[in-house]
């Protein structure tokens, strides 16, 4: 979980960042274009990231509450 929140926070950053500078591009797709590989990998791993921390939070409240009535 601790890993899924590091990326979900870069793509944050990362966003942040492209948001500030694109007055300095032609566009959104020139943007893009300038970014590297893995920041494009990053970006457009967000929706799966996103998802997934959704999963896991679900996961847990699920036990949570389990374990809560099991215990009275």
């Amino acid at each position: 979980m601790d890993e899924l929140k590091y990326r979900i926070s870069l793509i944050e950053a990362l966003e942040e960042r492209n948001k500030t500078q694109l007055d300095s591009f032609i566009d959104e797709q020139d943007q893009w274009e300038s970014l590297e590989e893995h920041e494009r990998n990053l970006l457009s791993s967000k929706q799966t990231a996103e998802d997934r921390m959704e999963d896991l939070v679900s996961e847990l409240i699920n036990d949570w509450m389990g374990r809560k009535s099991l215990d009275g």
